[in-house]
């Protein structure tokens, strides 16, 4: 048993041996030109920048939080502060490479790429933190909102990203050794030759500026343009404004439409008008006529939803006699300017207006024909003449 296991052990040595031989040479030499042992040194680091990213950030962030309280107690700096986590988070990534990148030892060629890549990474992180900062900021900029509309707040801020954003994208070609300047030269002849076959688009853009600047509507806001669109303001775009119709369908209108046509901003009235014109039977006597005007004149004062009648172009009267009824004339101003508000003020006085005619017995006017007749024999020969085909069909 003993000799058995000998035999073995000598014979996993002299298997074992060539391979023990490769791991000893490539541990030495490496692999394709590259350490063994700055491979693992690689991983190792990226691995504990992985792990340590998130108590990293948290003892950043926490330390700029009492900066922060130290300096201001402006809500903006928190703010700040906490959108700034996620390009903290990612430095120990960056400096894991960094470090890597010094534990390969590559050749000059390779270093040099490796040396571009941190850079740009490290660029890469830097302009995320101006980005994310950006928004915080942007909500500051709403204390404007008295001199400046909400949705060209929002454009400026949008207008501050694209900067960043392009600046960013330079940088990192810069870092790159690419020459931003042919670029430019080349974006600018292709700008000129978009700009003559996009003609509407840039209308539509200063027509939205337009509209910003007169502040015709603002977000919420309940517009009529005729022939075009009535509805809810959403979202003023760079090219289009969306509008909600009353029947939920979103409509997206160009934003010259907006500006050139004459626009009937109904969130703007002080108040709404109503005008009806109520027929009644002429059976009615002048005394209904008038305790009718009366009351609904009663009902309107007393109803906080209606501006004073003497404050407004108001009337509750006879109006005249038409050819079927009494017409009277109802017209007064109500203070509910949204629609929904509005129509449930106009279907409150409907239903008085119908309670005060039940209240004193007088009926609505029904439309009605009158026909005269010549000759009343040929009228009787006409109907039997009618009576006898259809008895004989």
């Amino acid at each position: 048993m003993e000799n058995f296991i000998n035999h073995l052990w000598q014979f996993i040595q002299s298997a074992a041996s060539p391979v023990a031989t490769r791991l000893d040479y490539a541990w030495n030499n490496g692999i394709w030109g590259h350490e063994i042992k700055g491979a693992m040194l690689l991983c190792i680091y990226l691995v504990v920048a992985f792990l340590l990213r998130r108590p990293f950030a948290w003892m950043v962030v926490t330390w700029l939080h009492h900066i922060s309280r130290r300096v201001s107690d402006d809500w903006l700096n928190g703010q700040i502060v906490m959108a700034l986590r996620g390009p903290i988070r990612a430095l120990p990534i960056w400096m894991g490479v960094a470090l890597s990148n010094e534990a390969l030892h590559l050749q000059p060629r390779q270093e040099a790429i490796a040396d571009h890549v941190v850079t740009s990474l490290g660029a890469g992180i830097l302009f995320w933190a101006f980005l994310v900062v950006l928004r915080p900021w942007s909500k500051q900029l709403m204390r404007l909102e008295g001199k400046l509309t909400r949705p060209m707040i929002s454009w400026m801020a949008k207008g501050l990203r694209v900067v960043v954003v392009i600046i960013a994208f330079a940088a990192i070609l810069n870092i790159w050794g690419i020459q931003i300047g042919p670029i430019l030269t080349g974006l600018g002849l292709l700008g000129a030759a978009v700009a003559l076959g996009a003609q509407d688009l840039f209308k539509n853009l200063i027509a939205g500026v337009m509209i910003l600047t007169e502040r015709r509507f603002d977000l919420g806001d309940w517009i009529l343009v005729e022939n075009v669109v009535e509805g809810d303001v959403e979202r003023i775009g760079f090219r289009s404004t969306l509008v909600r119709r009353l029947d939920n369908a979103a409509v997206y209108v160009p934003n010259t439409k907006l500006a050139d046509d004459a626009v009937i901003n109904i969130s703007r009235m002080k108040q709404r008008r109503i005008m009806w014109t109520i027929g009644v039977e002429y059976r009615a006597s002048l005394a209904k006529i008038e305790a009718i005007t009366v009351d609904i004149r009663a009902y309107i004062a007393a109803n906080p939803d209606f501006v004073a009648m003497d404050k407004t172009r108001s009337f509750v009267g006879l109006d005249k006699f038409s050819d079927t009824a009494i017409d009277l004339l109802v017209v007064c101003f109500t203070n509910k300017v949204r629609w929904a508000d509005y129509v449930e003020v106009k279907a409150a006085l409907a239903n008085e207006v119908k309670r005060t005619l039940e209240r004193h017995g007088v009926n609505f006017a029904a439309a009605s024909k009158n026909v005269s007749v010549a000759n009343a024999a040929d009228v009787t020969a006409m109907v039997a003449g009618t009576m006898g085909a259809a008895a004989a069909g």
